[in-house]
């Protein structure tokens, strides 16, 4: 780990011995006048899934039967200037928001492997609810809950980066509540730092066009917090036709430059039809013009979500 790691990572660090067939942690009280310590050995179980760096496991606690998700990052496979320590700090500062974000359980490393310990949710992700329309109030809710999560982290300086279905997590979907994770390329702006990023990052049919380059005749390769509204523009498309606004990445370039148009008649043929407050809001999500996009605040407050029913906050 970088030397020069916050102590608030630091501090979820799990105490680890590595057996053949396990992982035994050893967690100490705290706060206790007398020394105790709770052991745990956890046994690797199936794939949940595959990143770019590595998979996720569901793992199994031998004495209490609980699971948890590991994602193992290869480090051998992490590029030269990829530092991963971000990752656990940006999940470090969220993690006190349970309701919003997976909740992280610690973290641990060996020589090549990074290990980062997770909830486990049985529902899975978004991914899995995609290929037929969903009712537009349960996207409506879907929606209102991933803004709040990226107020929180806009607020702390954190842009998500990516996000996709397969980010958005389900602990129910009656009644809804999602949770927001997988931070590997999230990005902190500290108080020396502008606003903006420069890295091409993120899943390239949900990247604004700032973030693929798709302008050869602009000045700055920058971008802003607002590419986490263009991809939840997608997203909510997508929840609501089942299938991608962007198809390919090249459909972004031709929406770019104006040889498609944004296909409001798609909304307008569900049944029953997304409303004209919900058509607006996406397509101004996905304006071309970073600053023409609205705010996680301006959107909380638009027409589609506000007028949900006041209770659906209870679903959290």
């Amino acid at each position: 780990m970088n030397k020069d790691q916050p102590d608030l990572a630091e501090s979820y660090r799990l105490e680890t011995e590595f057996s053949p067939n396990h992982v035994r942690h050893t967690k100490h009280a705290r706060g206790s006048s007398e020394r105790s310590e709770r052991v745990e050995d956890w046994s690797q179980g199936e794939v949940l899934g595959y990143g770019a760096f590595g998979v996720v496991h569901k793992e199994l606690e031998s004495k209490t039967g609980r699971c948890r998700a590991v994602r193992m990052i290869d480090k051998r496979r992490l590029p030269a200037q990829f530092d991963y320590s971000r990752e656990l700090l940006v999940i470090a500062i969220l993690a006190k928001h349970k309701s919003l974000f997976v909740k992280f359980l610690g973290w641990f490393e060996d020589r090549n492997t990074l290990y980062i310990t997770m909830e486990y949710l049985e529902k899975g992700d978004l991914g899995r609810y995609i290929g037929k329309p969903l009712e537009q109030e349960a996207v409506q809710k879907i929606t209102k809950q991933v803004l709040e999560g990226l107020d929180v982290m806009h607020r702390k300086g954190i842009a998500h980066r990516d996000l996709k279905p397969e980010n958005i997590f389900v602990v129910s979907m009656s009644p809804v509540w999602i949770k927001l994770g997988d931070f590997g390329i999230s990005k902190r702006i500290r108080a020396q730092d502008a606003t903006s990023f420069h890295t091409q990052v993120s899943t390239r049919v949900y990247a604004a066009p700032e973030v693929l380059g798709v302008d050869s005749n602009s000045e700055t390769s920058t971008y802003t917090i607002a590419v986490d509204i263009w991809s939840l523009g997608c997203v909510i498309y997508e929840l609501l036709v089942g299938a991608r606004l962007f198809p390919t990445e090249s459909g972004i370039f031709y929406y770019f430059f104006g040889k498609w148009s944004f296909p409001a008649d798609e909304l307008k043929r569900l049944s029953p039809p997304i409303s004209d407050a919900g058509i607006s809001l996406i397509k101004s999500m996905i304006s071309l013009e970073p600053g023409d996009r609205p705010t996680v605040l301006s959107s909380l407050g638009h027409t589609w979500i506000s007028s949900l029913e006041s209770d659906s906050d209870g679903d959290i």
